[in-house]
């Protein structure tokens, strides 16, 4: 479950409201169509609309794809409308056990506990910083409803990915770049 939120950026209700009809191992894609919505007080969550316009297809790495494989093997709901995600008795995956979950895990790595958002975060500093990424193709994966929203949530990011390039450059052109040749 962490590594899928890692390799794909999505929000939490995204993951917990995919079903194995949304893994398309064959292109390569995490079809995102809809969210588990966080339940009122005193009733079940529900599989609602995602957010505007953030209806996407999120990139499936190999390396996603492959646990994602092995996790539909070992588990006992495996058909297309089941929760990719799901309890032991096969309905979705409340919130506050991936929660815990989350917790739990952070607890044995002896790190702070962090929330299920800083994965998304981590997400897009890869794409932002390591991938050098535009913001276009950034807020498609996000699944942000404008290139401005992603741009406004990371500009520190794509500034600093920026001012990386510029120093990177100018020192290799500076005389000091020189000379190690």
């Amino acid at each position: 479950m962490l590594g899928a939120l890692l390799y794909t950026g999505v929000r939490q209700g995204e993951l917990l409201g995919l079903r194995w009809m949304d893994i398309d191992f064959t292109a390569g894609f995490v079809r995102l169509r809809k969210q588990l919505q966080r339940p009122a007080k005193g009733r079940p969550a529900t599989l609602a609309p995602l957010k505007m316009d953030s209806e996407r297809d999120v990139v499936l790495v190999p390396q996603l794809a492959s646990l994602l494989k092995r996790h539909k093997l070992a588990t006992p709901h495996s058909n297309d409308a089941d929760f990719v995600f799901a309890s032991e008795e096969g309905s979705y995956l409340h919130y506050s056990r991936m929660n815990r979950l989350i917790n739990n895990v952070a607890s044995a790595a002896k790190v702070d506990r962090p929330n299920a958002h800083v994965f998304r975060r981590t997400y897009a500093s890869h794409l932002i910083i390591e991938l050098r990424l535009d913001v276009v193709r950034v807020q498609r994966q996000l699944g942000h409803s404008r290139p401005s929203v992603t741009y406004d949530r990371y500009s520190y990011l794509f500034e600093q990915a920026r001012h990386a390039d510029e120093l990177r450059t100018d020192i290799a052109e500076s005389t000091y770049g020189g000379l190690l040749i």
